[in-house]
């Protein structure tokens, strides 16, 4: 099939998360087991959910009929990537896109395959959509476009393979390079597990306004302030020439004091035969008070408690001045969005530095959560090396915690099925 066949297919790429710098500390033989042991943990999980291998660099790109199954996918593989690392004493973390969009499928002739050309090419503008919208994610992430999103989102309604605790969020607007319109972005993730928080800006994609929110929009809202004022002032000179029509028969209800030959029993009855004109009590009616209500609102959160969970927990972690430990962590910031730098310091794990970022969403829930994995030492860190002094300076055997170390790192490396 030389031209191909146009169909609609859902595409779900996946990026190993600093896979460079992994292969750099771990080496080139125990980085091959263990993407070998990556390799065989997605491709496992494909024939559950029913996709297809295009292409493997660092990542793979898989397409599905329907949305549904990628994002199960996607959650399946990443739980899959938790159990590994556990497995294995290293941290792997991947990043997925995914995007419903007509490609072009095209089969490679059979001497091509046969000198390692893939079986099946996939051409489109669904390709490079879907790479822009996972390079927006960071590890343990899965982001998607609002097609994806609204189909897999309806689906997931009794789906027995979706986690009850998955919660379905919009990041808003991203301009992507290449693409003429923004893009609005989707997250679905587990709490404590997926980072659920807008992506950063990098130079292929920025987040940015909602469209329309412009020129006739903001013309439109400011007239209608002006016409609510205007009302307000016509009222308001309305309510004047009423009090100013009918305030005048009370002023001059003493003159029904003038005839002395009427009996001083009439005098009073002046008054209560005009009281009925009298518009003061009816303009002083107390409507506006169910107005009162908005300000009665001491349920909307005055600070956003933001929870840092690490990959592994215990890490002592660093907001500032602020030392707190161990991991899972909260405290309170400003009810203001933002970016809070957090330093995060484990035995025998690199120490990490990331932003945690505070959304418009979350100070409106009160509530925000930053997950940071952390990466292993080379080597064992430094708990490896003070069993060594300790033995040394003892002259005995080293400290049983140094040899747990120790042979600990022997399956880090030699992690051949």
């Amino acid at each position: 099939m030389m031209g191909g066949i146009p169909v609609v297919k859902t595409l779900l790429l996946t990026d190993f998360v600093n896979s460079t710098r992994f292969v750099e500390t771990y080496g080139d033989v125990a980085a091959a087991d263990i993407f070998a042991r990556h390799d065989r943990l997605a491709r496992d999980l494909l024939r559950r959910f029913s996709g297809q291998e295009i292409d493997k660099t660092d990542g793979f790109l898989f397409i599905f009929d329907r949305p549904i199954d990628a994002v199960n996918y996607s959650m399946a593989y990443n739980d899959g990537l938790r159990r590994l690392s556990g497995e294995l004493g290293v941290e792997l973390s991947a990043r997925t896109g995914i995007h419903l969009g007509e490609v072009i499928l095209r089969e490679n002739a059979a001497q091509d395959v046969a000198r390692g050309a893939k079986p099946i090419e996939l051409e489109g503008l669904a390709k490079p959509m879907a790479a822009r919208i996972m390079s927006l994610a960071v590890g343990h992430q899965t982001l998607m476009t609002q097609s994806t999103f609204e189909l897999a989102r309806r689906a997931a309604v009794g789906e027995p393979n979706m986690p009850p605790d998955a919660r379905w969020i919009e990041h808003g607007f991203y301009r992507l390079k290449g693409i003429a319109e923004p893009v609005r972005v989707f997250e679905v993730g587990r709490n404590g597990l997926a980072a659920l928080s807008p992506p950063a800006d990098s130079e292929k994609a920025k987040r940015v306004p909602t469209p329309g929110a412009s020129g006739a929009g903001r013309l439109l809202v400011v007239a209608a302030i002006f016409l609510a004022l205007g009302f307000a002032a016509v009222v308001g000179a309305g309510a004047a020439i009423y009090m100013g029509v009918f305030s005048p028969p009370a002023a001059t209800a003493p003159q029904a004091k003038a005839p002395t030959s009427k009996p001083p029993q009439e005098s009073p009855k002046a008054p209560s035969q005009e009281s009925p004109v009298k518009p003061p009590p009816v303009a002083e009616d107390k409507a506006p008070e169910p107005a009162e209500t908005p300000e009665a609102k001491p349920e909307a959160p005055t600070k956003v408690a933001l929870k840092i969970v690490t990959e592994p927990a215990g890490a002592r972690v660093r907001l500032g001045e602020k030392r707190l430990e161990p991991s899972p962590v909260s405290f309170d910031l400003p009810l203001t969005p933002g970016k809070y730098d957090v330093k995060v310091a484990l035995k025998g794990y690199q120490t990490a530095k990331h932003s945690c970022v505070v959304t418009e969403e979350d100070t409106r829930t009160g509530t925000s959560t930053c997950t940071i994995a952390l990466v292993k030492r080379r080597g064992g860190g430094g708990g490896a090396k003070a069993a060594g002094a300790g033995a040394k300076k003892d002259g005995g055997a080293p400290p049983a915690g140094g040899e747990k170390k120790v042979e600990e790192r022997k399956p880090k490396i030699h992690m051949i099925d």
